[in-house]
């Protein structure tokens, strides 16, 4: 067996245990019905773009379930509607950045809504109270607790933008997706599993997979979790406790829609393991592509097969 041989088997058996508490489902039940409140208030604002004669943009928000106003771009493609839809969420330390950085989505015959990572890259705010303090970067904001961790937030705000999405009259009755890379990847794949309008998933390179391993191993955001236990190693089995909510890990063995899974192998950001650990726990319907000499970004190939797979789950002939 060759070295890409082994290196491939490794991965496709490896089922890490789940490490969610005995409350985890009682967590997410009252978790989501907060979530429920966000995603109702929005704004839209004609914006123009190089692309005006394909595609027609808007500058949008919509009111997050803590009161957070995020910021997104709406793309919605010229001809018929009602169409299918697919909200895209940004890689760590990025935002929606411009109208037209989301276009192939659009020509790929979605409307396409591309939003804020609060606090991050983008014009998004947060309204999230701090009671202790953090490293770098936003991942340890709130990290004592799953209450105040940051992930719950911003899971929030993901999941007001499949609600508002849902409720946008281009969309209407049509089927939802979600898509990301990294950070963007996890996103998707939790609004996968939390959000009852998404039909179909496309995840590159997804974080938030088995992070107890990645705060160990990863070179990226994780990193920070790693330095504020570096600082506060008394707080390890607190801290673990707490990522373990939004751990995907814990919840992939109840996804139930279709899902598309890219890796990088030499991929030090979002570990190949920690990807395929995740992956392998998932019983619907399912596609992982992997690429050997790939590290964190995602190559074309990998990002268009993303979106055939997107229209053959949601576009309805």
């Amino acid at each position: 067996m060759g070295i890409l041989q082994e290196r491939i088997s490794n991965l496709e058996t490896y089922y890490p245990d789940q490490t969610k508490t005995e409350d985890f489902e009682t967590y997410w039940e009252d978790t989501l019905a907060l979530y429920r409140q966000g995603g109702q208030e929005g704004t839209r604002r004609l914006v123009h773009t190089p692309y005006d004669e394909f595609v027609t943009s808007y500058d949008v928000s919509f009111v997050s379930f803590d009161g957070t106003r995020i910021h997104g771009w709406l793309l919605v493609p010229c001809g018929e509607e009602p169409r299918s839809g697919v909200v895209t969420f940004p890689g760590y330390h990025g935002g929606r950045g411009l109208p037209q950085d989301h276009i192939r989505l659009a020509a790929a015959g979605f409307v396409v809504l591309a939003i804020d990572a609060r606090g991050q890259g983008g014009k998004t705010g947060s309204k999230q109270a701090l009671d202790t303090g953090t490293v770098s970067g936003w991942i340890t904001q709130g990290i004592l607790s799953p209450q105040t961790s940051y992930y719950r937030f911003l899971f929030g705000d993901a999941y007001g933008a499949v609600t508002w999405l849902a409720n946008q009259p281009e969309v209407a009755g049509q089927p939802l997706g979600t898509h990301g890379s990294s950070q963007g990847g996890g996103l998707s794949l939790w609004m996968g599993a939390l959000h009852p309008k998404v039909q179909a998933c496309a995840a590159h390179v997804p974080n938030m997979c088995h992070l107890e391993r990645g705060v160990w191993y990863s070179t990226g955001s994780l990193t920070e979790i790693k330095n504020f236990l570096r600082r506060f190693p008394e707080y390890y089995d607190q801290v673990m406790c707490t990522i373990s909510y939004f751990d995907f890990l814990n919840i992939a063995d109840k996804f139930s829609i279709p899902v598309l899974v890219s890796v990088g192998l030499q991929d030090t950001v979002c570990l190949p393991e920690t990807i395929f650990g995740a992956y392998n726990h998932i019983p619907s319907t399912k596609q992982i592509l992997w690429e050997p000499f790939a590290a964190h970004p995602v190559s074309t190939k990998c990002f268009s097969q993303g979106l055939y797979f997107l229209q053959k789950h949601l576009i309805r002939e």
